[in-house]
């Protein structure tokens, strides 16, 4: 499950199950390829798999505050 996402400038973060990754991370054994302002993409055995989130959920600027 994506929790939340956060961009700040290049540094992009994006939280799944609590945890938080950056791209290129392994996440339960699947590689972290990209995120954006409301997704993650997860390249898996089976093929690409994204995950979304909720809308009020996104963190578009860390600097914003919360």
């Amino acid at each position: 499950m994506l929790n939340a996402v956060f961009v700040n400038g290049q540094n992009k973060y994006a939280v799944i199950n609590g945890k938080q990754y950056q791209v290129n991370d392994l996440v339960l054994g699947n590689k972290l390829i990209q995120i954006e302002q409301n997704q993650a993409v997860l390249n898996t055995s089976s093929g690409q798999k994204t995950l979304f989130i909720n809308n009020h959920n996104i963190k578009k600027d860390i600097n914003d505050g919360f």
